[in-house]
């Protein structure tokens, strides 16, 4: 038998877990069972799931929590899903789910699922810090500019989205829109680039900056 953790996804970060969630197949003769196993990488401990805690008194061989019992047939998909309360999960610690499946065979034995996929994430409801070091706050930008004036800055490492905002404080409620090169009297974040990590820049047309005005500027971002 085969089995899958479909939700969560290997590799990323979430900020709510509803439910873990996968598949279970056999070929021949179905599934009759799914287990799950959940680490925490931080310190090692498994999921009890008696205790309803992450427990230093369990093992690779003990901690395994039945999520499904039934009668599959062979060469259909089990579905299955496992719910732990949402005080399970410690922000910035990241997790490890792994699945077994058994089939129905009776003589002379049922097999279990012996090669186990892996599943790694990480519970993470912190929003990223995100900051401006160019330009200074207060600062100035002065002529000649190039085609381009770039504004940067740093951000947490695991950030997948940096946003940036430019206001003409001197005409009140304009926005440049970089994509369009205009202003615009609706708030428009531009997608800024991160290239590296901790790292993101923005190129705003010089275009946009008449001598004299006063701008502001805003930042945000997003875990990835």
């Amino acid at each position: 038998p085969i089995s899958i953790t479909t939700m969560p996804a290997n590799g990323q970060r979430y900020s709510a877990i509803p439910a873990i969630n996968g598949t279970a197949w056999d070929q021949t003769s179905g599934i009759n069972l799914v287990d799950v196993r959940i680490k925490r990488l931080s310190d090692g401990y498994y999921w009890n799931d008696s205790a309803n805690q992450f427990d230093n008194s369990l093992n690779a061989n003990t901690s395994w929590t039945n999520v499904f019992t039934g009668a599959a047939a062979g060469g259909s998909t089990t579905n299955w899903s496992y719910v732990l309360p949402g005080s399970a999960w410690t922000d910035g610690v990241s997790y490890e789910i792994q699945s077994r499946a058994k089939d129905r065979v009776t003589i002379p034995a049922a097999h279990y699922e012996t090669s186990y996929t892996t599943v790694t994430f990480t519970y993470d409801t912190t929003a990223p810090t995100v900051n401006i070091d160019i330009p200074a706050s207060l600062g100035y930008i002065t002529a000649p500019l190039g085609p381009q004036t770039t504004m940067q800055g740093t951000v947490d490492a695991d950030t997948g989205l940096v946003e940036v905002r430019m206001q003409d404080l001197t005409r009140g409620t304009t926005y440049w829109n970089e994509t369009t090169k205009t202003w615009s009297n609706v708030a428009v974040w531009n997608t800024a680039q991160i290239y590296s990590a901790g790292n993101w820049r923005m190129k705003i047309s010089s275009g946009a900056f008449v001598s004299g005005r006063q701008y502001e500027l805003s930042v945000r971002a997003t875990d990835a």
